[in-house]
């Protein structure tokens, strides 16, 4: 009876793909194979999460960003529609991917004790929360499930009146200034002295808000192992300092 009920709501409302925008699936079978990626350690393009390295007299990564993706494509697309929309078919194909190509990032380098960690997501915004689009809670979740670690949704962004304005483009100085201030208001919740956590959030731009996760969470005794992402933007140039955890 359900696929008899979902099959005449297709007639009425035809599913599109979101990578592609063929009709007939929410994802079809091509942008399914395109987004599979390989994973790639992005953080030296995040110019928020460079510390000083006094040693080596210069800046590093604060720690390293896995991600399968360059945001641009079909998963730029896809991400785009699975943010913005509450498609459930969409859900179980890009959590089902995800999971399936995170038993790969168990044998990176830094990974192997991942299963000692605990899963953390970076906070929504206001509105996605309103609106339960909660992207990289659920990437978090679903990762807890494969490396066998604990999960929690310790971080919250406190409230602001420019959270309703529109998102400003992440290449401009303005929308850079906007990200470096969301990781500025960001608040733990949760008791996570003493853990490693492994930081998920959808997708990798300037790095300024796993930076404030990072801070907030050092603050309150935890220590970041590894990022993961789900797609990241290349970027260029410093807007600013660079982040100091």
């Amino acid at each position: 009876m359900t696929e008899i009920f979902g099959a005449g709501l297709d007639l009425i409302f035809p599913q599109y793909c979101a990578g592609c925008g063929a009709w007939g699936a929410q994802l079809c079978r091509a942008c399914l194979d395109a987004l599979r990626g390989e994973w790639e350690e992005v953080s030296a393009g995040a110019v928020y999460l460079q510390v000083f390295d006094p040693a080596g007299e210069e800046y590093m990564p604060a720690f390293p960003v896995f991600s399968l993706h360059p945001h641009t494509g079909t998963a730029q697309k896809t991400m785009a529609a699975w943010k913005h929309a509450s498609l459930a078919a969409l859900d179980r194909s890009l959590l089902d991917l995800w999971q399936m190509r995170l038993v790969s990032l168990r044998d990176m380098p830094g990974m192997e004790t991942a299963g000692a960690c605990v899963a953390v997501n970076a906070p929504s915004g206001f509105r996605r929360r309103h609106r339960g689009q909660l992207i990289a809670a659920k990437l978090a979740s679903a990762a807890a499930e494969v490396f066998g670690c604990g999960y929690c949704d310790a971080l919250r962004t406190k409230f602001s009146p420019g959270d309703l304005r529109p998102v400003r483009p992440h290449y401009s100085v303005a929308g850079k200034n906007e990200r470096l201030a969301k990781g500025e208001r960001i608040k733990c919740v949760k008791n996570l002295a003493g853990r490693e956590v492994l930081l998920f959030d959808d997708v990798l731009t300037t790095g300024a808000t796993m930076l404030g996760c990072a801070r907030v969470l050092a603050e309150n005794g935890a220590c970041v192992r590894a990022g993961i992402t789900f797609s990241h933007r290349g970027t260029t140039g410093h807007f600013g300092a660079g982040g100091h955890i």
